[in-house]
């Protein structure tokens, strides 16, 4: 296998908004079978259960049967770390780009934007 190939599989993985959307619900909200998440995001079960099978594919989250319900889970802390810092750390350049489109060109505290 080729370097950075793993690394590479998850931000694809995450590079999808749904699917981002799905790894931030089961942080905030913990297990969760397809139906709530259907429920929460609403999605349709069916649009889940393709992008869950790539989530689980590339290692972010976990699944369980239970009975007839399959819940899902992340896949470990850093899966949740990783959001986290998705989170709170925004490049100097899509702040740019996000402050121009609103008029206006101001950054978060202690960063400065080169004009």
């Amino acid at each position: 296998m080729k370097p950075f190939t793993t690394q590479a599989e998850i931000f694809k993985a995450l590079g999808h908004p749904v699917r981002l959307r799905i790894v931030m619900a089961l942080r905030d909200g913990g297990e969760a079978c397809v139906c709530h998440l259907e429920h929460d995001l609403g999605l349709r079960q069916a649009y889940l259960s393709q992008h869950l099978a790539k989530l689980r594919a590339a290692g972010l989250v976990s699944d369980q049967r239970v009975g007839s319900n399959v819940f899902y889970a992340l896949a470990g802390g850093w899966v949740a770390e990783l959001l986290s810092t998705l989170e709170t750390e925004t490049c100097p350049r899509c702040v740019k780009r996000q402050a121009s489109a609103n008029g206006s060109l101001t950054s978060r505290p202690g960063r400065s934007i080169p004009a």
